[in-house]
């Protein structure tokens, strides 16, 4: 029998050992999950940004380059009306390009200004905008500090002292 005993303890684990192996097992687990995630996030991740170049791609290839907007077109989905309000953008960047408005003003007859044809009219009572001072002019500064009075200077314990004082004063002064 107690050879039986010896050697059961001799191969039993001791207690420390075995809370290695469940802190062991626990952080293996902890390790897998977290594996696990990070694969997903970068699967996830890689298939949005997939998903985001094929719909720039149908986008592209859908007519977002067109300028002719048609003015009785209703966009029936998320896609055509971000592709229409894109050819809205885009004309509108046409329209106001600077060789575009160049050209449509010198269609209406303005041309550029020379030094000779410019003409300053003075007008009465007219009182130019002051510039606005954001900072005092330079010179000395001037020291803003207010006067604290002698009665915030001192402290608690001086106050009693002088109101002592002050009583005991009263008090020799009204004896006969």
């Amino acid at each position: 029998m107690d050879r039986v005993q010896l050697l059961a303890q001799a191969y039993s684990q001791a207690p420390w050992r075995r809370q290695i192996q469940i802190i062991g097992a626990f952080l293996l687990a902890l390790v897998t999950v977290w594996v696990i995630a990070a694969i997903y996030l970068d699967v996830t991740a890689r298939a949005a940004t997939i998903g985001r170049e094929i719909q720039d791609m149908q986008v592209r290839s859908g007519g977002v380059l067109r300028i002719d907007v048609q003015k009785d077109y209703e966009p029936t989905s998320i896609e055509e009306l971000e592709q229409y309000n894109a050819s809205l953008q885009l004309r509108l960047a046409n329209l106001t390009s600077d060789a575009n408005m160049a050209e449509r003003a010198y269609d209406m007859g303005f041309r550029p200004a020379e030094p000779g044809g410019i003409v300053y009219i003075v007008v009465p009572d007219y009182v130019p905008q002051q510039p606005v001072t954001l900072a005092p002019p330079p010179g000395p500064i001037a020291n803003n500090t207010p006067i604290i009075t002698s009665a915030y200077k001192e402290s608690l314990v001086d106050w009693i002292k002088d109101q002592l004082f002050q009583a005991s004063e009263i008090l020799k002064g009204s004896q006969p």
